[in-house]
């Protein structure tokens, strides 16, 4: 089941992948691993990201995904918060 809720920051979406909800959000950052990915566009098919590399964040290359595909790629990736590590956010 998926809902989709609009917050006045962008589009969200809550998802029951894997039992657990999975909130999606523009400029989140998730860790799977050693990899970064950062949502750059999110919208209600689809997912641009951006995969970062950890020692440098500005570099990355952008990827156009649905967004069935990104929560595949992350499951079980961590969300990494504001402050929390080299500055990503």
């Amino acid at each position: 089941m998926i809902e989709v809720e609009k917050s006045s920051s962008g589009i969200w979406w809550r998802t029951g992948y894997s039992g657990e909800d999975m909130i999606l959000a523009q400029n989140q950052l998730w860790q799977q691993g050693e990899k970064l990915f950062r949502i750059v566009q999110l919208e209600r098919l689809s997912v641009e990201y951006k995969e970062l590399d950890m020692k440098d964040p500005e570099i990355g290359t952008h990827h156009q995904v649905s967004k069935k595909e990104f929560c595949r790629l992350i499951k079980g990736a961590t969300e990494v918060q504001a402050g929390s590590g080299p500055n990503f956010l």
